[in-house]
């Protein structure tokens, strides 16, 4: 895929401000067996039905299971529902699939993540709460997260 003309100029001008989603994370691969560190949104919400059931909150994780099977999930309405039926422990649920350790990481894996750093922007806009953007940020000190 070739890069539009404009956006090269303004690339080089620094003029462009990074918006990343959820795939820059998607290509972390785990350490310890090659797999993918960061579920995918269907995938998150699975394993949160998983965990439903794991609750004995069987019909809550019917209810999560029905709605990724849709043609067309709508992942918040979904995402909502199961932290309602996760209640308290919705918060443990994320940080265990989505706050991993950067010793679990494949360095080779962050190469997207160090790649975007070096497109001149000062500023990166992201919506993902994983920290692949700062574990390869090149100067640590340098990165500043804003909630």
């Amino acid at each position: 895929m070739d890069i539009p003309q404009t956006l090269r100029e303004r690339l080089a001008a620094r003029k462009v401000i990074p918006f990343i989603g959820a795939g820059v994370s998607m290509a972390i691969r785990s350490k310890r067996d090659d797999s993918r560190l960061f579920p995918s949104w269907k995938e998150l919400l699975s394993h949160a039905a998983d965990r439903l059931e794991g609750d004995s909150k069987c019909r809550e994780a019917a209810f999560v299971h029905a709605g990724l099977d849709l043609d067309d999930p709508d992942y918040l309405h979904i995402a909502e529902q199961a932290k309602k039926y996760l209640g308290p422990t919705w918060t443990r649920f994320l940080k265990e699939e989505l706050n991993h350790d950067r010793n679990s990481v494949q360095d080779e894996s962050l190469s997207m993540p160090k790649l975007l750093w070096q497109l001149g922007s000062r500023l990166i806009i992201t919506t993902n709460y994983d920290k692949v953007l700062r574990w390869s940020c090149q100067n640590s000190g340098d990165c500043e997260t804003w909630n």
